[in-house]
């Protein structure tokens, strides 16, 4: 056998290509490991069957890298075969229950939410303006009651405050009074409140209403007592605290902005010791 026919069976039996075109003499071809069935084509390179790369990961994606060499990614053929039209997480995305939606604002770039704000009068019914624990070692004795206007001077102070604006025109303030007496007293005090910069005189408790003067322990000595409410206005009220049939409303303090409460005791025979008491205010939102 010549030369030339033993070389072509012997590659013909390792399963390469018996006919071999002419390689450019521009282009570099470099084969290496144990590649089968390969046809070197000038212009156009074409393989059939298997191929083998060196230094990749087994099972994963093939890509391309940044320098235009191709290796294999992090994604296994596993997953690759999730996005198969026939696999189930596309089964599932397909299969997609029909969810009848009520309420629902869709923003199509005309429409809008409305700004953040507080929630409307008519959803709250009541929260808290201002709570603080106090103690006075002594009430002072008063001759007659504290009840006109700048009689604040006039009474042993507790405790003034400046409160956040109501948010409707038919607000009511309520207050609660929870003492602890720690000692008795032959006579309980006299609470007294005032309203504005020029402490407008607001309302006061009957004799001893600020706690009984002989009791020890903890009591509570005014649930819920109303001090004032809005009469349809943010500068008119009407006082709490009384039987009367109220027709005309008084203005006593301006509470669509911050407004100033100032509270204080007095005792008409002997001084009292040792108050100490939590006071809470609360605004309760009308219509």
């Amino acid at each position: 056998m010549k030369p030339l026919l033993l070389i072509a069976a012997l590659l013909a039996i390792n399963g390469y290509a018996q006919t071999f075109p002419m390689l450019s003499t521009t282009t570099n071809r470099t084969v290496t490991g144990g590649v089968t069935n390969l046809a070197l084509l000038n212009g156009t390179n074409t393989f059939s069957g298997p191929m083998r790369l060196t230094g990749v990961t087994a099972s994963r994606v093939p890509v391309i890298d940044a320098n235009g060499n191709l290796t294999n990614s992090t994604v296994t053929d596993t997953t690759l075969g999730y996005l198969d039209a026939t696999s189930s997480v596309q089964t599932q995305l397909n299969n997609k229950p029909t969810v009848a939606l009520t309420n629902l604002a869709l923003l199509n770039g005309t429409n809008q939410f409305e700004a953040a704000k507080f929630f409307t009068v008519n959803k709250i019914g009541t929260r808290l303006l201002f709570a603080t624990n106090v103690y006075i070692p002594t009430i002072a004795v008063v001759v007659g009651d504290k009840t006109n206007n700048g009689d604040y001077e006039n009474v042993t102070k507790l405790f003034k405050v400046t409160m956040p604006p109501l948010l409707s025109t038919s607000s009511t303030v309520v207050y609660s009074v929870s003492s602890i007496r720690t000692n008795a007293n032959s006579v309980g005090p006299q609470y007294v409140f005032y309203v504005g910069s020029n402490t407008n005189f607001l309302a006061n408790g009957a004799a001893g209403s600020g706690g009984s003067g002989t009791s020890v322990g903890k009591i509570v000595t005014a649930p819920n007592t109303v001090l004032f409410q809005n009469w349809n206005s943010y500068t008119n009220q009407v006082q709490g605290g009384s039987a009367v049939l109220i027709n005309n409303a008084s203005s006593f303090v301006d509470t669509s902005s911050s407004w100033e409460l100032f509270m204080g005791f007095y005792v008409f025979t002997t001084a009292y010791t040792n108050h100490n008491a939590t006071y809470s205010f609360y605004e309760v939102l009308g219509q």
